[in-house]
């Protein structure tokens, strides 16, 4: 449940023999805000077996709109390729709430946009995102080309075995993006083609695709 007046969460565990619980610690010591436990029977205790937050980049949208978490640099928000911080005195005093806006404006309708990959990626906040679980990844990239209002693009499965299908498209800003060292998703996100081949000191690594 996810209202205005209620958050709430289960869950079940695959094996009935396993007792656990989730709990949360107000003050968040002691293993993060969020615990996770399981009884060990031999041991008579109970044992921490996951917890979050892990690092600052758990934090909700923590660089703003099109801004990207990364935890293994300093500082931890980057915008990505093709944007630049919307405040530079805001970022230069980390305070990264306002985001990153386009350096250059998208040109859809000469179709001389293309897109960046991202890899490594916890693809940005699906709440406003198209979801297709039939269209496989070459026809997710066609249809966000043909879109105008979409801005990015990313297979929607995350287990990434081979022949699985799914399409997420996502337009407007991209929220609460973050990567990860070696593994998470790859996102495909829409650039002006004079973005294509440039990569400024703050943004992140990609590599460039360009379909026509």
């Amino acid at each position: 449940v996810n209202s205005a007046k209620e958050v709430s969460y289960s869950f079940q565990v695959a094996n009935s023999s396993i007792v656990s619980r989730l709990t949360l610690n107000s003050t968040g010591a002691a293993g993060g805000l969020l615990q996770r436990w399981t009884w060990v029977w031999a041991a008579g205790a109970w044992n921490m077996y996951w917890y979050a937050p892990k690092d600052q980049c758990d934090a909700v949208n923590q660089c703003g709109p099109n801004g990207v978490c990364d935890p293994n640099s300093l500082p931890v928000c980057e915008c990505l390729r093709g944007f630049a911080p919307r405040s530079p005195e805001a970022w230069a005093l980390r305070d990264n709430r306002g985001g990153c806006a386009r350096a250059t404006p998208l040109d859809c309708g000469n179709g001389t946009d293309g897109f960046a990959l991202m890899a490594h990626a916890k693809v940005p906040d699906t709440t406003a995102a198209v979801v297709d679980y039939r269209a496989g990844l070459a026809e997710c990239a066609q249809r966000c080309q043909r879109n105008c209002s979409c801005t990015a693009y990313a297979n929607a499965n995350l287990s990434g075995a081979p022949g699985h299908r799914g399409c997420v498209m996502w337009g407007g800003a991209l929220e609460d993006l973050r990567v990860f060292p070696n593994f998470g998703q790859d996102l495909y996100v829409r650039l002006a083609a004079a973005d294509l081949g440039t990569c400024r000191p703050t943004c992140l690594r990609s590599v460039c695709t360009q379909f026509f």
